[in-house]
């Protein structure tokens, strides 16, 4: 056979039953180095990369069916590479099939125990389809270890049962059709012992933005649910109460988000359309129960033009909203963010970022100017807890700002509509400057001030409630003085 072009990939397929073993014998190699690779029924690599110019010895492939071997070339072939090969047949080893058991239902507790260190039970289910599946451990003592086999062979090897779920292992188990046997044993130690196998097609449908107010009892036990996304969407899970290790499973068995109860204000994605699944799992020393209320929320965006320098007001429902607005730059220019909202009001719960042409996904806070290159943003205003708010505030540039003269006093007030003041002025390299502070010395009535150099560059920065350190201006041509009241007066001058 020959690769044209030899960095090329050929596939074949052989059928092989249970317990054959066979040897790789090399013919020919010519024009270029290649490898093979055995894929297994269900896609499993069996050997890893192996050098085509090489011999295998006999191996063993205890699972029956259809193998795919992929013969490709290196990369950086260039010339037609010509091979050849075989697989010699060696002999068959007959496999031991499902070790006896007593049949469990999927869904069920399964309570038992074992009096003697080392002896084990096994129990047997049979599965009519592809399935997910999730193991909820409901055991609190470490003397024991879990193992599972099927159709592809060993799927799980002497794990510790205590420890199978929660943040401390992945219970997903994503399974083809076919008969199983799960092996129980007390390695470490004699007692008693309880899980449950839960199929997740078998959990309740899942109302988006409904809350949702149930027990998890035993504390120690799993909570399921399924909703629909379709690929792109983005949810979050908002908590009232409760606790437990969060989890989501994609439509073919792939965790794509784990996080304890405590952090559950992180979006997710779904990363494909069909059915995910969300479980709740409690920790395997819990006990009693657990009252768990939380909501799953799609992540709704609404979206308008931004007027630069214009009083803005909306509102968020919670984690799951955002506000986008968007607006275009003709040249570089420096912005404030002036949220006009009282720091007592709790505005910090409110995440401002900014993304476009020169920020991606920048965080904003109050009076922290940027200064951005020509191009179309988007700012981008997303609670960052489950509570509804309220927001106000401006997108301040110099245009807005007042021309004031070095060594001449300044005053004003601020207020909650107008919570930042802007001043502008020319200045020269090397010029040695400093801020006299002049307002009385308490924290309810002072103010922050921030300058920065025409490249959007923090030059220096305090309160108004006393003079600053000397400092050099590091570049020739306009500053911005930002200030910004502080703390919880509603009034600041």
């Amino acid at each position: 056979m020959e690769y044209a072009p030899g960095n090329a990939t050929h596939p074949y397929r052989l059928h092989v039953a249970a317990g054959d073993r066979l040897a790789f014998d090399s013919l020919l190699v010519a024009g270029g180095p290649a490898t093979w690779r055995l894929l297994d029924p269900y896609g499993r690599d069996v050997l890893g990369y192996k050098d085509l110019a090489v011999d295998q010895a006999a191996f063993l492939l205890a699972t029956p069916g259809a193998y795919t071997l992929l013969v490709e070339g290196r990369a950086g072939n260039t010339a037609v590479v010509g091979y050849g090969f075989q697989f010699n047949y060696v002999g068959n080893l007959p496999q031991a099939g499902l070790p006896a058991g007593n049949p469990m239902a999927l869904g069920s507790v399964v309570a038992d125990s074992l009096a003697t260190t080392g002896t084990s039970k096994v129990y047997r289910f049979t599965l009519a389809q592809d399935s997910v599946l999730l193991f909820d451990t409901q055991t609190t003592s470490g003397n024991f270890t879990w193992s599972l086999a099927g159709p592809r062979g060993q799927e799980v090897n002497g794990v510790s049962l205590y420890a199978s779920d929660s943040g401390y292992r992945n219970p997903v188990q994503a399974l083809p059709a076919g008969d199983y046997a799960l092996t129980i044993k007390a390695q470490y130690g004699s007692g008693a012992y309880a899980f449950r196998l839960l199929d997740a097609s078998n959990f309740p449908l899942l109302a988006l933005g409904q809350q949702v107010s149930v027990s998890r009892s035993p504390a120690n036990s799993t909570l399921g649910y399924r909703f629909s996304a379709a690929v792109g969407e983005t949810f979050v899970i908002t908590r009232q109460s409760g606790d437990g290790y969060w989890r989501v499973i994609d439509p073919y068995g792939k965790v794509v988000f784990g996080q304890y109860y405590d952090y559950t204000s992180t979006p997710f994605m779904a990363s494909a359309t069909g059915t995910y699944t969300l479980v709740n799992e409690g920790t395997y020393n819990q006990t009693g129960s657990v009252s768990t209320s939380f909501r799953l929320n799609k992540r709704i965006k609404q979206t308008e033009a931004l007027a630069l320098n214009d009083k803005v007001t909306g509102s968020l429902a919670g984690a799951h909203e955002s506000d986008q607005y968007s607006f275009t730059l003709t040249a570089p220019t420096t912005l404030v963010l002036d949220v006009l909202e009282n720091p007592s009001a709790r505005a910090d719960y409110i995440g401002w970022t900014i993304t476009g042409s020169g920020a991606s996904n920048r965080s904003l806070s109050r009076n922290d100017p940027v200064t951005l290159g020509p191009g179309q943003y988007a700012l981008t205003v997303r609670g960052s807890d489950s509570q509804p708010h309220d927001y106000q505030f401006r997108m301040l540039t110099r245009e807005v700002a007042t021309v004031m003269a070095l060594n001449v006093p300044l005053s004003g007030v601020l207020t909650p509509d107008a919570s930042t003041l802007l001043y502008r002025f020319d200045a020269s390299k090397g010029q040695r400057l400093y801020l006299d502070g002049q307002d009385a010395s308490s924290s309810y009535s002072y103010a922050y001030w921030r300058l920065t150099d025409a490249f959007g560059k923090s030059v220096a920065s305090g309160y108004t409630y006393s003079g600053s350190s000397p400092f050099t201006l590091p570049s020739t041509g306009e500053y911005l003085l930002s200030v910004q009241y502080s703390f919880r007066d509603d009034t600041a001058s």
